[in-house]
């Protein structure tokens, strides 16, 4: 059975990187407004089916982006 405190970082880590992700997509020169975060922050809220749905759609873009030759720096959510 996984330890409490150890799922609990885990799922945090997980919305942390989430989060970050998001944020990085709409971010205009580095920055982003308190909006993109509550937006973010409630995108996370909602659960997983919404996350896979982000998630698939981050995932497409990086594969479009890939296959045009760009380079990417680990912007891209990882295949499973």
């Amino acid at each position: 059975m996984p330890n409490p405190v150890s799922a609990s970082r885990a799922a945090a880590s997980i919305a942390l990187r989430v989060l970050q992700a998001v944020l990085g997509e709409v971010a205009k020169d580095g920055k982003v407004s308190l909006d993109d975060i509550a937006r973010a922050v409630e995108l996370i809220e909602r659960g997983t089916v919404e996350l896979d749905r982000a998630y698939a759609a981050a995932r497409e873009r990086c594969d479009v982006e890939e296959t045009g030759g760009a380079e990417l720096a680990g912007d891209c959510p990882e295949p499973c």
